[in-house]
């Protein structure tokens, strides 16, 4: 056979699936005797279908597995991107030879084309967090893998000086083609590596996205309203509810997974907290050179980025001021 049995068994639990028309949960023993197969080796593949997005798996009562996409929408080169190896690639496409290379069988012109095909196309994700989605990418494929993050909502009208940031694992010739589609768009683009990636997006949205809520929580707490408080401000903070209020009316499952997923953030929040507490000793003692020193270390670490800040949230302010003549 070409395929090897991991493929073989994989085709037949999604035939079996398939059939059910009410598209139930089945639990994994009834599969098992269906396809005849051990439940051990049964359970892996099923994990790399359910990783792929091709199963649903539900835990607990009433639950099992089942499919995860129309069965019309399942492609073979997605199971065979989970489930082969190199050897797959080098073997005759209908069992003539034992090496696809140099044997003469009906399909072999055509064969070759479809895995240059295969090994060259593209696997590509825009998650906020790379480490894990791009490795599962190059375990689960053979073709090009790339991680991709557009740092923008899909609100922005243009992407003029919006940052790409791209993770390049796997690739000859997909990252030049992506990375002039964005540059024509006069986007930014930042080229790093998924380890890099989710380190800075630990602080840029783990940290920041943290603050926020944090802040916004307490407000709650305290029983403050947004509107009146407004009232005794100055526009730089109506800037800093409005930052909050922006984050607050998105898809709360997104900021979730953003603060839950990142592993790194667990020792970005540990510092956060730590810092935190110092600070607020050093007011509850009332220890004024304590607050100074605090202070300056922190505009001493900002460095002249404090200027550029000022004049960026002044002409943000002006603007602000302007609207509401």
């Amino acid at each position: 056979m070409l395929f090897n049995k991991k493929t073989e068994y994989s085709i037949k639990i999604l035939l079996f699936l398939a059939e059910r028309k009410d598209n139930a949960f089945i639990n994994a023993g009834e599969i098992a005797a269906s396809v005849k197969l051990p439940k051990e080796f049964l359970s892996k593949i099923l994990q790399t279908l359910t990783h792929f997005g091709i199963v649903d798996s539900q835990k607990g009562k009433g639950g099992g597995f089942r499919l995860g996409i129309s069965s019309d929408k399942i492609k073979l080169i997605e199971l065979i991107n989970a489930f082969e190896d190199e050897a797959f690639f080098k073997t005759c496409i209908i069992g003539m030879y034992k090496e696809c290379r140099g044997c003469n069988c009906p399909m072999h012109d055509n064969w070759e084309s479809l895995k240059e095909e295969m090994k060259n196309s593209l696997l590509i994700d825009t998650t906020s967090i790379k480490k894990e989605p791009v490795d599962a990418m190059l375990r689960y494929s053979k073709c090009e893998v790339i991680g991709m993050h557009p740092v923008f909502g899909p609100n922005v009208s243009s992407l003029k000086n919006q940052i790409v940031i791209l993770c390049p694992a796997r690739t000859k010739k997909w990252l030049n083609w992506i990375v002039n589609i964005f540059e024509k768009n006069k986007a930014k683009i930042k080229i790093t590596t998924p380890e890099k990636h989710d380190e800075m997006m630990s602080i840029i949205q783990g940290l920041n996205h943290f603050s926020t809520l944090s802040v916004a929580h307490a407000m709650k707490e305290l029983g403050i309203s947004v509107e009146e408080s407004l009232e005794y401000t100055s526009p730089i903070y109506k800037l800093r509810m409005a930052m909050i209020g922006r984050i607050l009316n998105q898809e709360p499952r997104l900021y979730a997974n953003i603060e839950i997923m990142n592993p790194k953030n667990k020792e970005v929040l540990r510092i956060y907290e730590e810092s935190s507490i110092k600070l607020q000793k050093i007011i509850a003692t009332k220890n004024t050179k304590e607050f100074l020193r605090y202070f300056n270390e922190c505009a001493e670490f900002f460095g002249d980025f404090k200027e550029e800040a000022e004049k960026v949230s002044d002409y943000l302010i002006e603007q602000m001021v302007e609207k509401e003549k």
